[in-house]
């Protein structure tokens, strides 16, 4: 009987264990939970930017004005030089001065924007962006001459109001969220102002109401806030051609005089500018790095 009484446990251990079994290969083989999945960030597809930024101004003008008396006597003024007598060409010793800006003027920025990852890390993309400064109106002087000999003066102001470019993205994910970039591309500066060139009492005014063109190169990099919502930190360099401006002003009918103004403009912008990067609608996903 007591055999019978161990033959049974030991069937009835069996027949549970063969349950336990059964269990666990319904419920996929583990009784251990299962890794939650590795976040997927978005990078592909179009984009919408917003963020500020702060940039530096910084200009060449090459600007000086002359005094013409009879067309006899010539009086030249000439940006970082001596009062001349010349009786060939008053415009024929024209100096540049470079006016330096050490302020930092603030601006908003909106960019539109399209990316595609050609591989697991490799970032390709292109942009266009526009930047509207609030306040970037910067003045200059120059006076030469002493109290005795009083010399001419060059001044005026140049302002900065808007900033677009396009260019193109070359990035590289480091991390699944982070990718660094480098950019290049065009770009366009509305700039207006005016110089004044003032010799005794006299004076001529050029307006400056232009765009100037150039290009530009930058980096920055990009951090994953979310899937689908990006921090980004970028610094630019933008390079621009010059524009030309002339004016003359003529006093008194007898003898008369005239003051002229001319000169060209170059121009440099720095800038650095920091934004919110959201990518628009429910584009594909790349599979996370390895």
């Amino acid at each position: 009987m007591l055999r019978s009484f161990g033959v049974s446990v030991a069937s009835a251990f069996a027949l549970t264990a063969m349950t336990i079994a059964a269990t666990a290969g319904d419920m996929g083989g583990s009784l251990k939970d299962t890794p939650p999945e590795p976040e997927v960030y978005q990078w592909n597809g179009l984009s919408l930017a917003v963020g500020i930024g702060a940039g530096r101004f910084d200009y060449d003008i090459g600007a000086h004005g002359c005094m013409e008396r009879n067309h006899y006597i010539y009086k030249e003024i000439s940006v970082y030089s001596v009062e001349t007598e010349d009786k060939s060409d008053c415009y024929g010793h024209q100096k540049d001065a470079a006016f330096s800006n050490d302020e930092w003027d603030v601006f908003g920025t909106l960019q539109i924007g399209y990316d595609r990852l050609i591989s697991d890390r490799i970032l390709i993309g292109a942009f266009a962006d526009i930047d509207f400064y609030v306040d970037a109106d910067n003045a200059f002087s120059e006076k030469l001459g002493d109290r005795k000999r009083r010399g001419p003066s060059i001044q005026g102001n140049l302002g900065l109001d808007n900033v677009w470019s396009i260019g193109g993205k070359l990035g590289f994910l480091v991390t699944p969220r982070v990718a660094l970039y480098g950019i290049g591309g065009y770009t366009e500066a509305r700039v207006d102002g005016s110089v004044t060139a003032e010799f005794r009492g006299m004076t001529a005014t050029a307006s400056i109401d232009d765009k100037l063109r150039g290009w530009f190169i930058g980096a920055g990099a990009d951090f994953k806030l979310r899937k689908d919502v990006a921090l980004r930190l970028e610094y630019r360099y933008a390079d621009y051609n010059g524009s030309n401006f002339l004016k003359s002003e003529t006093y008194g009918d007898y003898c008369p005089t005239e003051v002229s103004v001319k000169g060209d403009l170059d121009a440099q912008l720095h800038s650095v500018r920091a934004a919110l990067v959201f990518k628009l609608g429910d584009h594909e996903r790349h599979e996370p790095l390895k």
